[in-house]
């Protein structure tokens, strides 16, 4: 009759160090998690005396975007952020601090301690695609009563801003292949400025003032000739 007797110690062996990996990672990553969460908000707030100040700001998540997208706080202050997803679907608000509000559902609120604020922080919503689709949140400090102003000349660009009624979309198919074997094309240069992106402007060329640049179309092995 066969011993089945080793293999099943072997099996049962096999079960109990799979389990012990499965443990150790939890522990490892629990142990990150009080690392990232519990000591990282003393980053931003390092190098600042406390006010004893409490400054509470509204966040509404709204069509991939935060509400303000830029908080300004007194520096010393800390920051409480009320946040609302007035979203279709779940969002959250991690802070680069550490700290973070748990996913909300659609039409829910959460409140954020950030922590007493002593220098830039950055935020943004960590589910998949979210922050690069642009749901960020920019945190930063003014001196103490000066809270609400921003830095003069700052530009922020939104990429899903209205481009406004003088923005002009060009089109992006390629013109239709000549026929022949020598292709002749003139191309009159000239400097004009242009809105490339919402509130973000600048020269174009080099021809006929298009933006991008007028885009040609030749057989594959022909000679193209340009003046």
């Amino acid at each position: 009759m066969p011993d089945i007797a080793a293999p099943t110690r072997r099996s049962l062996g096999g079960v109990a160090t799979g389990v012990a990996l499965v443990l150790v990672a939890v522990l490892i990553g629990d142990a990150a998690q009080r690392l990232t969460g519990d000591d990282a908000p003393a980053a931003a707030a390092a190098a600042v005396t406390p006010t004893g100040h409490t400054t509470t700001v509204a966040v509404t998540a709204e069509n991939m975007r935060f509400h303000p997208a830029t908080i300004t706080v007194p520096a010393g202050d800390r920051l409480v952020i009320e946040f609302t997803n007035a979203d279709q679907r779940r969002h959250d608000l991690v802070l680069a601090t550490g700290a973070r509000t748990g996913t909300v559902g659609a039409g829910r609120t959460a409140s954020l301690d950030a922590g007493v604020i002593g220098a830039a922080v950055e935020g943004w919503c960590s589910l998949p695609g979210h922050r690069q689709a642009g749901m960020t949140l920019s945190i930063t400090t003014a001196a103490a009563g000066h809270a609400g102003h921003t830095m003069a000349g700052a530009t922020t660009i939104d990429p899903m801003a209205d481009p406004g009624a003088a923005f002009q979309a060009r089109d992006a198919t390629a013109p239709a292949t000549p026929t022949g074997t020598v292709h002749r094309l003139a191309l009159h240069v000239r400097e004009v400025a242009r809105e490339i992106a919402p509130a973000s402007g600048r020269p174009c060329g080099p021809t006929t003032a298009r933006c991008p640049g007028r885009c040609c179309a030749a057989r594959s092995g022909t000679p193209s000739r340009s003046r």
